[in-house]
């Protein structure tokens, strides 16, 4: 029997348009300046993120909120000189993108048209409802931006936690903080691999979320999320 279900959140619940070196230019166009060349700038910022992977990684897990936005402001500074860019306005450019990006009015971050009666229709059977994401902390953020933290009994962001899906542990972890076990757990994702697979690796049920209707083989799929509210859709 399903006690809990959690979702993949990139491409499951939400729709994005996250690029990390264009919030960087159009922050900077806020602070009456420009990058002289966006394209440039977008690599620069892929660049400084492959860098500072490592250092990304080790604050995520140490979760300390200052030492992460220590590590952002870093990021903000080498993007900076990376383009040209006078690396002392890193801070001011780091707190206008946080407020555009975080914000309520954001344009990055949606939820699918199906999320929210999925989520309701899966709440009101009793259901233990959370989500298990290759994202770093700021999925919180980003859930709090949508106004729909509170819908979730847990949050696993990999990032946190030093591991990632399909690795095993980070199913683990969920288990831990939802209070459920692997035979009593379903996950939905759309990733073949580290959704499906990935659950069915720790003995977790699995559906791959097909939205396109690409066709995955064996694999059991589902087009849209509110398909879980039919009948049968957690038996098996």
């Amino acid at each position: 029997m399903i006690r809990a279900i959690s979702f993949d959140a990139a491409g499951t619940l939400i729709d994005h348009r996250w690029n990390g070196g264009r919030a960087l230019c159009h922050g900077l166009r806020e602070l009456g300046m420009a990058a002289p060349d966006e394209r440039s700038a977008i690599e620069a910022y892929d660049r400084v993120s492959a860098r500072l992977r490592a250092l990304h990684e080790e604050v995520e897990r140490r979760r300390d909120a200052g030492e992460i936005k220590r590590y952002w402001r870093t990021a903000a500074e080498q993007w900076l000189i990376e383009i040209g860019g006078d690396p002392c306005l890193a801070t001011e450019l780091q707190d206008v993108c946080e407020r555009n990006v975080f914000s309520a009015e954001n344009q990055i971050w949606s939820l699918y048209p199906d999320v929210m009666p999925a989520l309701e229709g899966l709440k009101a059977r009793g259901l233990i409802i959370g989500i298990v994401s290759n994202w770093d902390s700021s999925l919180h953020k980003v859930l709090d931006a949508l106004r729909v933290a509170d819908r979730f009994d847990f949050v696993i962001a990999s990032l946190e936690h030093g591991c990632e899906k399909p690795e095993r542990r980070l199913f683990e972890i969920a288990e831990k903080q939802g209070g459920f076990s692997a035979s009593e757990a379903l996950h939905v994702g759309d990733s073949l691999e580290d959704d499906y697979w990935g659950a069915l690796g720790a003995g977790w049920k699995a559906v791959l979320l097909d939205r396109l209707g690409a066709g995955f083989g064996e694999a059991r799929t589902i087009s849209r999320l509110d398909e879980l509210l039919r009948e049968d859709a957690l038996c098996a």
